[in-house]
């Protein structure tokens, strides 16, 4: 009986340490991890700060500092024209892969005098991903424009992610403005979570299989 007591008492033990194995496995309470965020190319108006919202951090809204082009004309043409851009690395969590990556902005546009522009880049683990470009037409006054993409990638433990953006507004005719400002950068991060390896169901099914002989062999003495 006492060596029975001693054998069920090391299956116990296995079973714990299957169940921590497993536990590790799945674990969902990590977020992603956005790391190595440099703001490049134009004049900052890409910030190197961010929120991170939804299910595991998977939401990661780019802070923006007054990205803005703005243009006075003093004669018959006026032309600005603000680019910028913005790195980083992104880190699945514990249990999950990458598997895509979207990214989208908007902002508004004052045109009454001209017209303006909004396009760009992202490119995600060295796939190149070109934006629509939004028009924003003459005679608009506080005119909502927003594009944006997806990029599919094969399930990355980490992916590097490169977004590059130029506004322009134009404006025609003495003392006239127009003016394009981006109020919203965003990404959302598609996850797919890791398969646990055959060989861990088998230690588990190999485990049940010794405590069911344990039990009867005890019920048996």
């Amino acid at each position: 009986m006492e060596m029975d007591r001693i054998k069920f008492k090391g299956l116990k033990q296995s079973i714990c340490a299957f169940a921590l194995l497993i536990a590790v496995s799945t674990a969902y309470s990590m977020d992603v991890i956005v790391s190595d965020v440099l703001s490049g190319d134009g004049e900052d108006n890409f910030g190197t700060t961010f929120s991170q919202s939804g299910a595991m951090g998977t939401i990661i809204e780019i802070d923006l500092n007054n990205f803005t082009a703005l243009a006075v004309s003093s004669g018959a043409f006026a032309q600005s024209v603000v680019n910028d851009s913005v790195s980083m690395l992104l880190t699945a969590p514990t249990g999950f892969l990458i598997s895509s990556v979207k990214y989208s902005e908007s902002g508004i546009g004052n045109t009454t005098a001209g017209f303006g522009s909004a396009s760009g880049a992202i490119n995600v683990g060295g796939k190149p991903n070109n934006f629509p470009t939004a028009i924003i037409n003459p005679g608009s006054t506080l005119a909502d424009w927003s594009f944006g993409n997806t990029t599919l990638v094969n399930d990355l433990s980490s992916v590097a992610v490169n977004i590059t953006n130029v506004i322009s507004a134009i404006a025609f005719g003495v003392g006239d403005s127009s003016e394009v400002t981006k109020t919203m950068a965003k990404l959302e991060i598609g996850l797919t979570a890791v398969p646990i390896p055959p060989a861990i169901w088998m230690m588990g099914a190999a485990i049940t299989a010794l405590v069911t002989v344990g039990r009867r062999g005890g019920q048996a003495s």
